[in-house]
């Protein structure tokens, strides 16, 4: 009996020490990886050639932030949609109809469709109460109902950093006193919405005493943000030229915006 002990003994000392080993010996942590987008109108949809990338190279997203079509980027990103799948978005969308006010040409009748293939923008009066939401060339009704449709399983308030599956962020700012907003919360499709809206073109987003429009005004690549959530590394991806002057604010479409994307690597 005193044998069987005097092995039990040994064994449990044995496994107590391997534990032990195991303990002081455990590989370092892996180091936080986050994903900042940055606005840059049509030209963001070269982020989803960087998300391509990173998913062949095998590189793991723990945090993504974005400001304006990073945001809708980052934000789809964030609750599932991989590169490919944002890529095949991107295609079959009818942009033209997404970023109008237009109705459904199903629910049309004959001389609204002729009026649409007439006019290059088209748009309703309202007599009486003013409409609380104008402030830009376009509502932005169809792309609000696009980013619910795409949200879907995620429309209601969350909290974008334990209830999607990666934790997200994104930028917009607020008119009435030119401040910085940033969502880590809320409805990510209003918030989206919130940081894309670029002024004069789309109608501002209105939630509570704030009126959101795009990000890129106060911080168009917000990996401030990022370090903030907890990233160690910075992969981000900017598709903004250099700094613009003067002159460059003639004409929106200079030839000085028509710059490549470039990735930006933090350590």
């Amino acid at each position: 009996m005193k044998k069987i002990i005097l092995l039990l003994s040994c064994v449990l000392m044995c496994s107590m020490v391997s534990a032990q080993e195991k303990k002081d010996h455990k590989e370092p942590q892996r180091k936080k990886v986050a994903v900042v987008l940055s606005g840059g109108g049509a030209k963001g949809m070269a982020h989803i050639g960087v998300l391509k990338v990173l998913e062949k190279a095998g590189i793991p997203v723990d945090i993504v932030t974005g400001t304006s079509m990073g945001s809708i980027i980052g934000g789809l990103y964030a609750i599932g949609y991989n590169a490919n799948a944002l890529d095949s978005m991107v295609r079959v969308q009818d942009w033209g109809y997404v970023i109008s006010d237009n109705e459904d040409l199903r629910n049309q009748s004959l001389s609204d469709r002729k009026k649409q293939n007439t006019y290059l923008f088209s748009t309703g009066l309202t007599l009486g109460k003013k409409d609380k939401n104008a402030g830009g060339l376009i509502k932005g009704k169809n792309l609000a109902e696009l980013f619910q449709q795409l949200c879907v399983g995620y429309t209601d308030s969350l909290n974008f950093s334990k209830d999607l599956p990666i934790p997200f962020a994104c930028v917009a700012t607020n008119i009435i006193d030119n401040s910085e907003v940033d969502f880590h919360s809320g409805r990510i499709a209003q918030a989206m919405r919130a940081s894309m809206a670029i002024p004069a073109a789309f109608s501002p987003v209105r939630i509570g005493d704030k009126v959101l429009v795009d990000g890129g005004l106060k911080n168009n690549y917000p990996a401030d943000i990022a370090r903030e959530m907890g990233a160690d590394v910075i992969i981000g991806v900017t598709v903004q030229g250099a700094p613009k002057v003067a002159e460059d604010m003639g004409g929106a479409m200079s030839s000085r915006c028509h710059s490549p994307a470039s990735a930006i690597w933090n350590t």
